[in-house]
């Protein structure tokens, strides 16, 4: 990888997680990761209020305890939701309904209580890893797998609202796999490879299969399902329950959340340790300490239905991805098997979701790469390949996974609705193009794109009215050549659905038989 361009710091990629960010540049040596002023790699998602200073990053984090509700935390699990799909009580800052069901976060700032939207929390924590980066414009951003079309809008608006210009939102997997891809070899020096890639974090968990062309250089998510509510923060909260309902405790909201940090950091011993090892924290209640003691058996029993769902997670995952394998590539390359499986994520650190990968896989689960930086250091990697400004070895290019499934309807005057359901399924690679067409002879045509979200419910993607030009014939035109419309669609790059206009065609015998085509104005409702 070489630089054309000495301002090194323009190519960057930026990760934001629900516990901490990370902030990576492409350099002429590879990619590297950034330290904040505390020459900390990492810079926690935290963004305190209070007096007349803003707190961001480590600070904020210091100082939670003493600003527990004026502290935003992890502001990417809430932006681009509705107020309802939420539950209050998993935030320690306050949290209510606004115009049109929109969360707001009511904060004290300046000596007045200020509502902030997500979308612009999250664009001050974007200002601050900026700031880091030395303050670059073109940027690739990361989301989870299981954001949908609205909330990777949310934080491209985020973005810019920072000053940054991103080039891509990338999904979390798919940004492990290009940095995987660009610098290993087939693992059995083949032309095609298949890796499965685990990631377990603080509040969601993740796994893609991808198959890996070496010889075209392109990469391919078979298939990627996700947790959205399966993460360490999960654990540590079991770890918080059984204290809790063994030693009979009645705590307040500050008191139940210094066990569950607590709690977080025995996890990670039990991680080394399967030993039964001590809790201790001072003052917890009524100015009371509190001791315990728990081994690692103990920890994986009150968390097994945590690993049962891991485990369903990975089962979905690999017979999804065999499937679309079989249908796809069985024919060129044989029988579908995977080569690795690398694990990344602080979660997958507990022995026990380790063994589970390897039972399942029967491969041992490889921990080459590192388990925080990855997904940083693949949107820099993706910044780098589509920066105008930069020079890299070889371009390896993306073939993504659709999140959800993309349906369709449509409405005649004088019929019933038509609904198609899955028109884009979920799974279907992107970027991609698609052309819709409608038998109608009449006009106007009502037509609207909508999907499922996590919560089973109907969320509209656009709504358009195909109407006849004023003074037009096209609608004379369209009975006497009995000619469909025709409507092209794109999935972007950024998993953003484009319309392009309406058209019908027809040949005209009185202009040498030559294909006419007429377009139908499109109005977005």
């Amino acid at each position: 990888m070489a630089s054309i361009n000495n301002s090194t710091s323009s190519i960057c990629g930026i990760s934001i997680g629900t516990e901490n960010c990370y902030v990576a540049v492409a350099r002429q040596g590879g990619i590297e990761i950034l330290l904040n002023e505390y020459s900390q790699r990492s810079t926690p998602a935290y963004i305190g209020f209070g007096g007349n200073q803003r707190e961001l990053g480590v600070s904020a984090k210091q100082k939670q305890m003493m600003n527990l509700r004026n502290t935003c935390v992890a502001p990417t699990r809430i932006i681009g939701k509705k107020f309802h799909q939420v539950n209050p009580q998993d935030f320690p800052f306050k949290i209510e309904a606004g115009p049109d069901d929109e969360i707001l976060v009511r904060v004290q700032h300046g000596g007045e209580e200020q509502l902030l939207t997500p979308t612009q929390i999250v664009a001050m924590l974007y200002t601050k890893l900026r700031q880091i980066s030395g303050n670059p414009v073109d940027c690739v951003i990361n989301c989870p797998n299981y954001f949908d079309f609205v909330q990777r809008r949310a934080l491209l608006d985020a973005a810019q609202i920072a000053g940054l210009n991103p080039l891509r939102v990338i999904s979390d997997m798919t940004a492990v796999a290009l940095y995987y891809g660009f610098y290993r070899s087939s693992p059995t020096g083949s032309d095609i490879s298949i890796v499965g890639f685990v990631d377990c974090g603080q509040t969601s968990s993740q796994a893609a299969i991808v198959l890996f062309n070496h010889k075209d250089n392109y990469l391919k998510i078979l298939d990627a399902e996700f947790l959205a509510d399966v993460g360490g923060r999960h654990f540590d909260e079991a770890l918080a329950n059984y204290f809790i309902e063994k030693h009979s405790l009645t705590l307040n909201e500050r008191s139940r959340y210094r066990l569950i940090v607590e709690c977080e950091k025995l996890k990670k011993n039990l991680s080394a340790n399967p030993n039964e090892l001590p809790i201790n924290i001072e003052c917890l209640y009524d100015e009371k300490d509190f001791n315990s003691r728990i081994d690692r058996a103990t920890f994986e029993q009150i968390s097994q239905n945590l690993f049962e769902r891991i485990g369903s997670m990975l089962k979905m995952a690999y017979e999804r991805s065999a499937n679309r394998f079989k249908k796809e590539y069985q024919d060129n390359y044989g029988d579908f098997r995977l080569d690795s499986v690398e694990v990344v994520g602080g979660t997958n650190r507990i022995p026990a979701i380790k063994k589970m990968i390897k039972e399942f896989c029967g491969l041992e689960p490889s921990t080459t790469l590192n388990a925080d930086e990855a997904v940083a250091r693949g949107c820099a990697l993706q910044c780098a390949i589509l920066s105008p400004t930069f020079k890299v070895a070889r371009e390896l290019h993306l073939i993504d996974s659709l999140p959800f499934n993309i349906d369709f309807e449509y409405e005649i005057p004088g019929k019933d609705l038509k609904v198609i359901p899955a028109m884009i399924p979920r799974g279907h690679p992107f970027p991609c193009p698609k052309q819709i067409t409608i038998p109608s002879q009449t006009l106007p045509i009502t037509l609207s794109f909508h999907y499922d979200n996590l919560h089973q419910e109907k969320m509209f993607l656009a709504r358009y009215r195909i109407s006849e030009p004023p003074g037009s014939n096209a609608l004379q035109l369209m009975l006497e050549h009995k000619s469909p419309i025709k409507i092209r669609v794109r999935i972007d790059a950024n998993c953003a659905l484009s319309i392009g206009p309406a058209t019908f065609s027809y040949e005209n015998p009185q202009q040498d038989n030559e294909q006419q085509q007429t377009d139908e104005p499109m109005e977005q409702q």
